[in-house]
């Protein structure tokens, strides 16, 4: 290999500066003017960022084979087994003496270069998931048992949108939907057959070490928000409770960052894309605040997430609408939506947990007006009733999705006389 010092012309017989033969890495990279100026040109000095006339390597990702067949049978049959990660070397390895030793340790660290980071955190999300979901048909075929499962009673991903994406995951790899569709593969996962063993297995660890990688490389989309949901379904249902209680916290922070809390009150746009998107991040937001609810169940030492939303808040539409990509033609409603009006499941899921946090602010929460309170309490155990008796009815089909909202219904409206009857509240 070549040493840094070959980059370089001989000193001028003058005492000016001395010039290397070929622009600085950080200016190529970021398609800047540079005047080769050695130790340091005047771009770096300039912005004050670090100057190296060191030789860029290939991207990490080149590195990376898309999980198929051939390739499979290719590492099974190599004497040294299944290829290893590949080690990541950015930059000619010699020294300079006129270059500082920060600036080797900086190149050292590749990751610290934003043009690098995410192709790195590509090309390993990709080349680690790869193995365990395997190819584009195996990875379809885990969607399909997540879209049958878990997204009847919680439709937060588009299956359009996903689908569209999916034969492209391996030849273009993104980190974020490559994470969203390993999470499904998690989410499916079942118990043995005895159903002692613990779901905190390797498979979970493993997500939850991805998330904080893609974390770590400043990527944030829908996608993350919607992973960070899935591995909360997850802990919610295999009673890891505090990571659960963590993780929605993080959902709705990354939420917060990414804007979707807005789109509660943003009107649908003209075309039909835009609208999926927006409603896909409406649908993800409204999750949210449905797990945080139930999250919060019998934990009185915990505070909600979420302040309270409003009764101007807008519903996701009909489910069926909202599979099949048909925009409604009239405009969305809203939680004050009257319960005789039919909505979608999810939608109806969403009132209720509306519903529910102001069960829980009433007890814990109230405010210092008793007479107030008294009949607030009131109001809101008709409204459970009223609600318990109509879910069952709207559907044959969604019931058993309801099952777990109207057990949600049942233990809240027990919270709330449970809680006046201590505190002898008349007329309840």
């Amino acid at each position: 290999m070549d040493s840094v010092h070959s980059l370089h012309q001989p000193p001028s017989r003058h005492h000016g500066p001395r010039i290397a033969s070929r622009v600085c890495t950080p200016c190529a990279l970021r398609k800047r003017k540079c005047d080769k100026t050695l130790p340091r040109c005047m771009t770096c000095t300039k912005i004050k960022k670090i100057c190296h006339y060191g030789t860029p390597a290939p991207s990490p990702s080149d590195n990376f084979q898309p999980p198929t067949k051939a390739n499979e049978d290719r590492q099974k049959s190599s004497p040294e087994g299944p290829a290893s990660s590949p080690r990541t070397v950015l930059y000619n390895s010699a020294v300079d003496l006129n270059v500082p030793l920060t600036s080797y340790l900086y190149l050292r660290d590749p990751f610290r270069l934003p043009e690098a980071r995410r192709s790195i955190v590509n090309a390993t999300i990709a080349k680690d998931v790869s193995k365990i979901v395997g190819t584009v048909d195996e990875v379809k075929s885990t969607a399909l048992d997540y879209f049958n499962s878990i997204h009847p009673w919680m439709p937060v991903v588009s299956r359009t949108r996903f689908f569209s994406r999916l034969p492209q995951i391996w030849l273009n790899p993104q980190a974020d939907f490559i994470l969203l569709a390993f999470c499904m593969f998690l989410v499916i996962q079942i118990p043995g057959q005895d159903h002692l063993e613990s779901m905190q297995s390797s498979l979970y660890a493993m997500a939850k070490g991805l998330i904080a990688l893609v974390e770590s490389a400043d990527i944030l989309s829908i996608e993350v928000v919607q992973t960070r949901l899935l591995v909360s379904i997850y802990e919610l249902g295999h009673g890891i409770d505090s990571g659960a209680f963590i993780s929605i916290g993080a959902c709705a922070r990354s939420g917060i960052a990414l804007g979707i809390h807005r789109t509660l009150q943003q009107q649908a746009p003209g075309d039909a894309q835009s609208w999926v998107e927006l409603e896909e991040q409406r649908r993800v937001w409204w999750g949210i605040y449905i797990l945080d609810q139930f999250a919060n169940l019998d934990k009185i030492d915990r505070p909600p997430t979420f302040t309270d939303l409003t009764y101007l808040d807008y519903l996701p539409v009909d489910d069926e609408e909202w599979n099949n990509n048909i925009m409604p033609s009239g405009g969305p409603l809203t939680v004050s939506t009257s319960s005789s009006i039919r909505v979608g499941c999810f939608a109806r899921e969403a009132q209720l947990s509306h519903l529910l946090s102001r069960v829980l602010r009433n007890v814990y929460d109230a405010s210092p007006n008793p007479a107030f309170n008294r009949e607030e309490a009131l109001q809101l155990h008709r409204a459970l009733d009223t609600m318990t008796a109509l879910l069952p009815t709207e559907s044959a089909e969604i019931r058993k999705v309801y099952a777990a909202v109207i057990s949600m219904c049942h233990r809240y409206d027990i919270l709330l006389l449970e809680y006046n009857k201590t505190n002898q509240k008349p007329d309840y």
